[in-house]
């Protein structure tokens, strides 16, 4: 059995995997906006406990999407307050959003967005996706690393067949699993909780700017190498 289910199931209460016990502090909210912004550019803004995410998709359509800490929307009471009291101090997101045709009536709310640490393998069950692991947004990079953790899957059932082989399976794609991705999770762990500081940010992004070579190496922790 394949869970490719995604971030968060009830399947997971059901297999009483532990991350799904823990609460999480954070939200994710997504608008589909029309706006006036270059193509090739995607632009992450920051802003009190949290990040917002801007990126052309499908037509002259733009996805719109932002993680922030739930305390912030508790504290405020509603996404309206929570837009206007925190992330319009931000001046490019308050110009986004007071110069944007917003797409949809309502916009689309996740909660209990987890970056805990699953296992790939658990019960004889092989997880892939986002319900092996999710990297934190801002890394840009859980697709590939979707579609290669397909990859690797697929090769070890094809190495690995029978159901003889069937420990043998499970240890192979964990191994490899974890050699890839494990560390890039945690990284962009790292890399959140450093953006939703002000210090350290303002610190880690002056850097960035100055050091080209820097730049590099952060961005290499949660990007791996291309691969077929």
């Amino acid at each position: 059995m394949i869970a490719a289910y995604g971030k968060r199931s009830n399947l997971d209460q059901k297999l009483r995997r532990s991350f799904f016990y823990k609460r999480s502090p954070y939200i994710g909210v997504k608008y589909h906006i029309k706006t006036d912004f270059p193509a090739d550019l995607i632009q992450l803004d920051n802003f009190e406990g949290g990040y917002c995410g801007l990126v052309k998709i499908e037509g002259d359509k733009y996805c719109l999407c932002y993680l922030s800490e739930t305390q912030k929307l508790k504290k405020y009471g509603s996404i309206e307050a929570l837009e206007t009291k925190v992330l319009a101090k931000n001046p490019h997101l308050k110009y986004r959003f007071q110069n944007s045709d917003f797409l949809f009536s309502k916009p689309e709310v996740i909660n209990e967005i987890s970056f805990e640490s699953k296992s790939p393998v658990q019960n004889h069950i092989l997880f892939c996706g986002d319900a092996a692991g999710m990297i934190t947004p801002l890394c840009g990079n859980g697709m590939a690393m979707a579609i290669h953790a397909g990859k690797i899957l697929a090769e070890s059932i094809i190495q690995h067949p029978n159901f003889s082989d069937r420990d043998k399976l499970e240890q192979v794609y964990l191994k490899k699993w974890e050699t890839l991705f494990s560390m890039r999770l945690k990284s962009g762990r790292y890399i959140q909780k450093a953006l939703q500081s002000r210090h350290i940010s303002n610190a880690v992004l002056g850097i960035m700017q100055k050091s080209p070579s820097v730049s590099k190496f952060i961005i290499s922790l949660t990007h791996g190498k291309p691969f077929l």
